[in-house]
């Protein structure tokens, strides 16, 4: 019997995300993983999350990257940047939580210091995983048209960056990740509402080739959606994440298709897994290669479009430039 290598992991921040991550990297124990240090500025609260793990807890993220390999940084974004650099420059292979970072600045010295220093960087885009997802980009071939719904409950959580950052990157991110590239034309309205940050807004993204993207997001929505709709040759796929089904039917929001254009479909096989173990098991393995991780530089895109829909809003301007990114957007 080979055994498995054993990877030490630090979680940094022992928030609701931190939480997630310790209860499914104890779960993959057989394949090597162990959770060793949480570190949290809140010293209780790193206890308490590391104390059924057998791990330490502390506030110092400095002494939770001496009991590891591996580390997931799982702070607000605004401090992904510090954390995430100190990380690897203690040697350590860093998974960051989406978004990469608050800047593109800081998003762009993360993904240097990775390649500098040879280690691996992975940002943790977790609606990619999720199998609904990853069974219809399989299945999508040049779709023309996406819209998507993504809305929540106000938690009060990452508020330090607006919902734009916070959740329409999901949608961003699979749609560039899809059509590999940036749009060339944003158009976005949003309102401030309960935090000082954007809480709703609504997006029109027109990418070079002519196709659009109209998605709309809401952390004050008390009833939860997360739903992002493709639409070619006539059909539409209907992605529900939250439920984690593929569908085809109907055009967005119920019009009716073109049924004599629409193209025989069969429905597509989901087959279960959790995306934050799917998450973990990649990262794992781009660890063994030090390579840039195909993630890292789609989320460094999504943040960057992310960005622009958010200066769109705080100017009432809309982003119309030459200035893109043309290099083909690499699928994880």
């Amino acid at each position: 019997m080979i055994n498995t290598p054993i990877v030490r992991f630090a979680i940094v921040g022992a928030g609701h995300m931190g939480r997630l991550y310790a209860e499914k990297i104890a779960r993959m124990s057989d394949e090597g993983l162990e959770l060793t240090a949480v570190a949290d500025r809140n010293r209780s609260r790193a206890r308490d999350l590391a104390l059924p793990y057998g791990a330490i807890g502390c506030c110092d993220p400095e002494r939770a990257f001496e009991e590891a390999d591996a580390v997931v940084v799982a702070t607000p974004a605004t401090s992904h940047c510090d954390v995430a650099l100190a990380a690897m420059r203690a040697g350590l292979d860093t998974l960051v939580e989406k978004p990469i970072a608050s800047s593109m600045v800081a998003a762009q010295a993360m993904v240097s210091a990775a390649e500098e220093l040879g280690r691996c960087l992975y940002v943790g885009h977790q609606e990619w995983w999720n199998p609904a997802v990853q069974a219809a980009v399989d299945l999508v071939d040049a779709p023309t048209y996406f819209a998507g719904r993504r809305f929540c409950g106000f938690s009060g959580r990452n508020t330090d960056v607006d919902v734009v950052v916070d959740l329409m990157i999901h949608d961003v991110h699979i749609v560039q990740s899809v059509l590999r590239e940036e749009p060339c034309s944003i158009e976005a309205i949003g309102a401030r509402l309960l935090s000082d940050s954007t809480d709703e807004a609504c997006a029109r993204l027109v990418f070079p080739a002519g196709q659009i993207a109209m998605l709309s997001a809401s952390r004050i929505c008390p009833t939860p959606e997360r739903r992002l709709w493709m639409h070619e040759h006539g059909a539409t796929l209907c992605v529900d994440t939250l439920a984690s089904t593929v569908t085809w039917g109907p055009a967005p929001f119920g019009s009716a298709p073109d049924k004599e254009s629409m193209p025989s479909r069969q429905q597509p096989q989901i087959i279960e897994q959790d995306d934050l173990v799917s998450q973990l098991r990649r990262f794992l393995k781009l660890r063994k290669t030090r390579e840039t991780s195909p993630a890292s530089i789609s989320a460094l895109c999504a943040l960057r479009t992310c960005l622009r829909i958010s200066n769109a809003l705080a100017r009432k301007t809309n982003f119309n430039g030459d200035d893109i990114d043309r290099t083909p957007i690499q699928c994880d």
